[in-house]
Parts: structure tokens; sequence; C-alpha cells
């Protein structure tokens, strides 16, 4: 602990808590010859943890110690970074002044010139500079363990959170938390409390994360590219889901090139299914240029042995042919054939 104090050094009892270590003292009188008081004055104010102001009627009397000193001592004491104590050391009316409300020494601020001894002062002081000095050792004791509980907690988290980034926990990765536990010195509830409190937020970050890749699904297929209104709009909807840019990029790079892949595959089976139906029409066409094609060479080997068409010839070689005769014989056994079968 630093402690400052002006204008007058003090006697031997305070040396006493100095000598044990719980303070070390500055007061202007340690000024070195050729340097610059001012400069170090306000170089200690300001680290000082306990400042004393030596009340006597040549302190209140002193611009300096007025104006700057004691203005700088109490606002670092509103702040909380410093414990202002008066002394009072000769009688003199001090309770308009603005450290008149801070608890003063020695006991019942009765001036150290009014004690009998005034050694008796001095050491009620001491008592309550060790006081103080040891209460402020211990609070910043148990700020510093404070600090290392929850750098220590804070360390365990982030390890957690990378864990949690890649996917569920394996047995590996739970074991390398276990060994970080305890080499932080974490207790079980403590880590069980982050896993409970990790776990809820993962699960409640990918559930958004996937609503906002939804949204951005569906603007891939309202539109391509995406316009600057849907790129402001998928901003502002990343930002009331409170997501990550990381995260929103890599989901994106991912979507897209699925989607890539996804259309590739329609102009692919598009591409296919208008081949199959060109050969289909292909093939269809081919089929009815075959039909008619046999469809004329039976007609043409029909009018070969048709006698109805035959009979545009002349009537002589057309009786003088084979096939008359036969078709007349044939004509004429029906007929007979038919005669029969009515009698």
């Amino acid at each position: 602990m630093s402690l400052t104090h002006f204008l007058l050094g003090l006697p031997q009892p305070l040396d006493t808590p100095e000598r044990q270590g719980i303070i070390a003292a500055w007061h202007d009188r340690k000024i070195v010859p050729g340097s610059e008081w001012a400069g170090d004055i306000h170089h200690y104010l300001e680290r000082a943890d306990i400042i004393l102001l030596l009340i006597s009627a040549d302190f209140l009397a002193s611009d300096y110690c007025w104006d700057i000193e004691i203005q700088k001592a109490l606002e670092r004491h509103e702040a909380g970074t410093t414990t202002v104590i008066p002394v009072i050391l000769r009688p003199v009316d001090w309770s308009s002044a603005p450290f008149a409300r801070l608890q003063a020494l020695p006991k019942n601020a009765q001036p150290v010139v009014t004690w009998t001894p005034p050694d008796l002062a001095f050491m009620d002081i001491a008592r309550g500079i060790r006081l103080r000095a040891e209460e402020l050792v211990a609070t910043r004791q148990a700020q510093a363990e404070q600090a290392q509980k929850q750098a220590a907690l804070e360390e365990y988290r982030q390890k957690l959170k990378t864990y949690l980034a890649a996917g569920p926990l394996s047995f590996i990765a739970r074991e390398n938390l276990n060994d970080l536990a305890q080499t932080l010195g974490l207790s079980h509830p403590e880590t069980e409390l982050i896993d409970a409190e990790e776990t809820t937020f993962r699960e409640d970050y990918l559930a958004k994360l996937n609503r906002y890749s939804e949204t951005f699904r569906k603007s891939l297929a309202h539109e391509y590219p995406l316009s600057e209104k849907t790129r402001a709009d998928l901003q502002e909807r990343q930002a009331t889901l409170q997501l990550e840019t990381a995260d929103v990029e890599r989901v994106e790079q991912q979507i897209y090139a699925d989607w890539l892949v996804e259309q590739q595959r329609q102009q692919e089976q598009d591409a296919a299914e208008r081949l199959r139906r060109d050969q289909a029409l292909s093939n269809c066409a081919t089929n009815r240029l075959r039909r008619e094609a046999r469809n004329r060479r039976l007609l043409k080997e029909l009018s070969i042995h048709d006698p109805r068409r035959s009979l545009r010839k002349s009537k002589t070689s057309w009786k003088r042919s084979s096939f008359w005769r036969n078709w007349k014989t044939h004509q004429s056994y029906g007929r007979c054939c038919k005669t029969a079968d009515t009698s």
C-alpha cells in the first residue's frame, strides 16, 4: 500500500506499519532538490492508496493544498480509487471544508497537540492507518482471487464454446474439458453450470441460424442474383436474430453452393428430358414413314390383284389374262355352291 501525506513528516510511531511492509509512505519532504515538485506531488497523488491530509492552519491557508491537492484527492476518493483520511494536528475550524464529512484521525478528531502525551495520538493514528491498510489489502486480495476465478471460468467457457461450435461434445472433448477444469481449480458444480448455460445458448443459437438459413433459401429461390434491398433485409434479419457475421457467411456459402449444384442437376434433367422427347418424336416420325411406305407397298401389291381396279384396262387384255379366268371360275363355283345350298 502506498501512502501520501503533505507538509509535515509524521513522527516515529507511524514508521512501524511501514517497516512491517504494510504501507510505503511518501511526503513532500522526499522531493529531490532540482526536481519539479508539482509533478512529483501529482504523480504520487495519482498512485496513492491512502492519502493523509495533515490538517492545520498552515495547511488550510495554502492555496496549492486547497485548490489542487485537496480537490484531486477528493475526486479520487469519490471515484473509489483511494482513501482520504484527515489527520487533525492542531486546533483549527475545518467544519466547512469539503473533507469535513470524512472520518478523521486521531480518535474523535481531537487535535494531536491536545493529547498528553502526543505520542498517544500518533499511536492512535498509526492504529487507524493500519486497520484501513489491512482492509484494503484484504479487499485487493479478494478482488485478485475473484478475478483469477473469473479468468479460469472464462477460459473454460471459451474452450467449451470451441468444442460446441464443431458439433456435439465427443468423449475425447469431455475428457479434455475435465482435465482443464482440474488444472484451473474449478469445481464440478461450476463446470456443470457453464455446460448447461453454453449448451442451451448453443441450441438456441443454432435454431436462430436455421431460421436465417430458411430465409436465405427463400430469398435465393425468389431472385438471383440478390438485389441490394434483399441484402439489406438479410442484414437486418441477421441483426434481429443476433447472429455472428462469420456464421452467417458460412451458412450462405453452403446454401449457395448447394443451390448451384441443384440448379445444375435440374438443368441436366431438363436437357435429358428434352433429348428423350426429341428421340421419341424422331422414332414416331420414323415409324410413321415406315408405316406409310409399307402401306404404299401393300396398296401397290393389291392393285395388281384387284379386279375392280383392273377394269380400266382393255377388255381383251383383261379377259385374256389367266387371273380373269381363275377369277371367273371362282365366281362360278361360288354361285354354284350358293345355288346348291339354296335348293
